[in-house]
């Protein structure tokens, strides 16, 4: 086995189970940046949002998928289907389980139980697995009880096991994978929506999918996310063949750090262009972490400030509107034949490459209402490139190497 890829769906879409056909198309976008809001309060723990632009079933991220697992006891009965949230933050993979033992509202209703699967195996507390997993304890039964927390208020808590994964479907049985350790989780913190079954860890660390199944595939993946309004899906992929689809697209190469216990890819922020006018960052260094989940791009006030006050000089000086809830923004009409700037991230990049990334244009901003929003926006602390300035950018990350290998394509065209 090569390879082996699968959907990725958008929270908006209308492929999403949570799709609600009676919201306009400004109600979605409000929605979503509240939800990126949120968001990006899981990266910053001094991020206070006000509770009036909180909602519960909006903090879920951008991006879910499906997965299969366990072979059930009856015969003729296929893996068990679950809704999940892929977390370039999260190091380990968790379900949930049967039975429950708080925060259990609205749970639904096909948790996963362990004792009706033939293929899991819980893990004991003397194992090795037990001992490498931070937060673990001894319980009764002598299986490992973890407690694993991912972002600074989402805590996942039960008994780790292990279990076989269908990456694609049941009906590829040769794309299973054995024995991947996860979290049997019985009780959570922080808010998931109705039929969110559980997080897949594409973070780095031993315990995350994408090393766990690195023995086949080899630890590499990458993704090419593709508009929202798309009736196309985004696509992820794992695979130790994977390249950049376009090959006569200019390779750009960046190095991103690992710093146990925290599982997300970080890049170093040297300096940020904008047509071509370049504003560097303090001491030619700043901590920006590759996110999938969050839609918006943030930037600590300091380098904002300077970021703004040159991207609106380029856009001819247009007056723009400081919005209590969405940031910097413009009226619809003042935009009209304005071509957005050209904004470029430039990352450290210790290879035989440039580490420039083109932040898509055609994602700079986000219409609410009568008003065009930056997608970037003013965040004290660790800074996030968001998924909407990835979009028609294949992404490519190699564990092994620590690099993540990007370049710009149009992800509805290819067959990804």
């Amino acid at each position: 086995m090569n390879s082996f890829s699968f959907d990725l769906i958008h929270h908006d879409s209308k492929l999403s189970p949570f799709y609600d056909r009676s919201k306009t198309e400004s109600e979605r976008s409000i929605e979503a940046f509240i939800r990126s809001l949120n968001h990006l309060n899981h990266f910053n723990s001094s991020l206070l949002i006000d509770a009036k632009y909180v909602e519960s079933d909006l903090t879920i991220g951008d991006y879910l998928m499906n997965i299969y697992i366990g072979k059930p006891n009856e015969r003729h009965v296929a893996p068990i289907t679950r809704l999940v949230i892929p977390s370039m933050s999260s190091g380990l993979t968790w379900i949930r389980c049967d039975p429950c033992s708080s925060n259990c509202e609205n749970q639904h209703q096909s948790l996963y139980d362990p004792k009706s699967s033939e293929t899991y195996h819980g893990i004991p507390f003397d194992s090795k697995v037990c001992i490498d997993l931070q937060g673990t304890k001894h319980v009764e039964s002598n299986l490992c009880q973890y407690e694993y927390r991912y972002g600074y208020k989402e805590v996942s808590s039960g008994v780790l096991g292990t279990e076989t994964f269908y990456l694609r479907s049941p009906e590829y049985r040769e794309k299973n994978f054995s024995d991947i350790v996860f979290g049997c989780d019985e009780a959570h913190q922080g808010d998931f929506k109705v039929d969110v079954q559980g997080v897949v860890g594409l973070g780095q660390g031993p315990f995350s999918l994408v090393s766990q199944v690195a023995k086949k595939v080899g630890k590499k993946f990458s993704y090419c996310l593709v508009k929202k309004s798309s009736s196309s899906r985004s696509k992820i992929k794992f695979g130790s063949n994977l390249q950049l689809y376009n090959q006569d697209e200019k390779e750009y190469k960046v190095k991103f750090e690992y710093s146990p216990p925290d599982p997300s890819y970080h890049l170093n922020l040297e300096a940020i262009s904008i047509n071509g006018e370049k504003i560097k960052t303090p001491n030619k260094k700043h901590d920006m972490i590759v996110d999938i989940q969050t839609s918006l791009t943030s930037l600590p006030p300091i380098i904002y400030n300077a970021f703004i006050a040159k991207f609106k000089e380029q856009l001819g000086d247009i007056t723009s509107i400081q919005h209590p809830k969405y940031g910097t923004c413009f009226q619809k009409l003042d935009l009209v034949g304005i071509k957005s700037p050209r904004v470029v991230f430039h990352f450290s990049h210790p290879f035989l490459s440039d580490g420039d990334f083109l932040v898509n244009p055609t994602t700079m901003f986000r219409e609410i209402i009568e008003y065009m929003c930056l997608t970037i926006v003013p965040i004290e602390g660790v800074s996030v490139l968001g998924n909407k300035a990835q979009i028609d950018r294949q992404m490519i990350f190699d564990v092994s190497s620590k690099s993540i290998t990007f370049a710009p394509l149009d992800c509805i065209k290819v067959s990804f």
